[in-house]
């Protein structure tokens, strides 16, 4: 007799301005909690691309802040990527700013989003007023109230994976809650066989 026990589950909320890819009603809900000048973070990008490549349309990334206060210009750069999502430019500046962590300045930003077409006095005066630290904040508390101290930090589908992990463990995750919802995980893309 095989008994299949559910794993712990934390629930992760999903506002509608959170940074989000994939289909809102994707199968899987990969929730981050990241920080822009965390190296580990950084690392872990390329692995969610290839995640989000290999489950298309079976997964929605959902990105949250938690900015560590040994980086000094997390929160500026946490800030600065819900005043992009206003804009619809979250991902471009997502992606320059973890290709540029150790240049993360509000100069810098506001240079990149520059060529960007986003209305940049829209852009300075939501950085100036800093209207989305609230929203910052309370991504913080929930990573907190998860029991997530450090970065990064993920939840599939309620499923805690913390640090920059290989694709291997998104995979396994990933795999097993597809296969407990009845969907055929798809397999890694390989070579094409040698026609015969």
């Amino acid at each position: 007799m095989e008994i299949i026990l559910d794993p712990p589950r934390a629930e992760g909320k999903v506002e509608d301005w959170n940074p989000s890819r994939g289909p809102a009603n994707a199968p899987i809900t990969l929730v981050e909690f990241t920080d822009f000048q965390c190296p580990y973070c950084g690392r872990v990008q390329g692995t969610l691309d290839e995640v989000m490549k290999r489950y298309d349309g079976k997964v929605r990334h959902v990105f949250k802040q938690l900015p560590l206060d040994m980086h000094q210009n997390a929160k500026l750069a946490a800030v600065a990527g819900l005043c992009a999502e206003d804009q619809g430019k979250f991902w471009p500046l997502h992606d320059w700013m973890f290709q540029n962590q150790s240049q993360i300045t509000r100069e810098a930003i506001e240079a990149n989003m520059a060529g960007s077409g986003v209305d940049m006095e829209q852009f300075k005066a939501c950085l100036d007023d800093n209207r989305y630290m609230p929203r910052v904040m309370a991504n913080m508390e929930e990573a907190r109230s998860l029991g997530f101290s450090g970065t990064p930090a993920f939840l599939v589908n309620g499923r805690a994976i913390t640090g920059a992990q290989p694709l291997e463990s998104f995979v396994q995750l990933i795999d097993e809650e597809l296969e407990r919802m009845g969907i055929t995980p798809p397999k890694p893309d390989s070579p094409a066989a040698p026609a015969g």
